[in-house]
């Protein structure tokens, strides 16, 4: 067993890599492909997006000048496929390049605005498991009661609440980061909670609680060990509770004024600096892959015979 397992982890880990860096590429050119794709000429979107484009009753001629002067300088006077090819070489190389504004190195711009996104997800994410967790226990131990009931209904209006109705609900509260995180984690609070509660419910149904309970164990005994034994079916939603965090978080940071990567993305868009939406786009899609083989991690180090299978 202790071969099999020293075998398991480094594969694991190579695998875990791998997907890390394919999925980084992959999403980078995709973003970039976004971009390319979207009405107008990227070289005129780049010159607008430099602030090198003249007024629009500028002579013609000038106009064209600005726009092939920073086109030369971006390589974007190449044609098309040359571009999608050096994008993918460089992303493979983990260099996000430049942004089309200034000058500034993508990594450095998302290195500077991801600790605002990464304190917003981590907050929410501690607060869903928190939440969840309870929600779970609450229901899993008295099924069909009131308090059942109850919470179903609640937690089954949390899911189906848009996030920027949370967002302008709580503003008139306060705009404060603690309601973002509050804001973000109600819904996947709510989807933890409930996917818990039938993960539980099946735990204890199982012959081993059955058994517990007739050697004359405790309710909190019982539920403590449902607990350990129901983690392995909780764990998938780590990788889908990450990308919700990511994709609310462009609601929550525009609306509570947080300066993070999803104001980061939403200002790079608006003026079309394709580096800058690809690589933050690139820097999620890592995210969402760390959390995937997160999730893989718990659920083997849960339940070891899914490393085995594997194997």
């Amino acid at each position: 067993e202790k071969k099999l397992a020293g075998v398991i982890a480094p594969n694991f880990a190579i695998g875990a890599v791998l997907r890390l860096w394919l999925a980084m590429v992959v999403v980078f050119v995709i973003g970039w492909l976004l971009v390319e794709a979207a009405p107008g000429s990227t070289q005129e979107r780049a010159a607008r997006a430099a602030g090198a484009m003249p007024p629009e009753d500028a002579p013609a001629g000038v106009r064209q000048g600005a726009v092939a002067a920073v086109a030369a300088e971006l390589g974007l006077d190449r044609p098309l496929g040359a571009r999608i090819l050096a994008a993918a070489t460089a992303a493979a190389r983990l260099d996000l390049g430049r942004s089309w504004r200034d000058g500034a190195s993508v990594r450095a711009r998302i290195g500077a605005a991801a600790g605002a996104t990464l304190g917003l997800g981590r907050g929410a994410l501690l607060a869903a498991r928190v939440g969840g967790a309870w929600i779970a226990a609450a229901s899993a131990a008295a099924p069909r009661s009131r308090r059942d009931r109850v919470l179903a209904w609640v937690t089954a209006l949390a899911i189906a609440t848009p996030p920027v109705w949370l967002a302008v609900l709580l503003l008139r509260l306060d705009d404060g980061a603690a309601l973002a995180v509050l804001a973000l984690a109600v819904a996947p609070m709510a989807i933890i909670g409930r996917v818990g509660r039938i993960a539980l419910l099946e735990v204890c149904d199982a012959p081993l609680a059955t058994a517990v309970r007739a050697r004359g164990g405790h309710p909190s005994t019982v539920m403590r060990h449902a607990a350990a034994l129901a983690l392995p079916r909780l764990a998938p939603l780590l990788p889908a509770t990450v990308g919700y965090l990511a994709g609310a978080a462009l609601v929550m940071e525009r609306a509570f004024g947080i300066h993070g990567l999803g104001t980061l993305l939403l200002d790079a868009a608006a003026r079309g600096d394709a580096p800058v939406v690809a690589g933050v786009s690139a820097a999620v899609a890592a995210a969402v892959s760390v959390a995937a083989s997160a999730a893989e991690l718990v659920a083997r180090t849960a339940d070891p015979r899914l490393g085995e299978a594997r194997a």
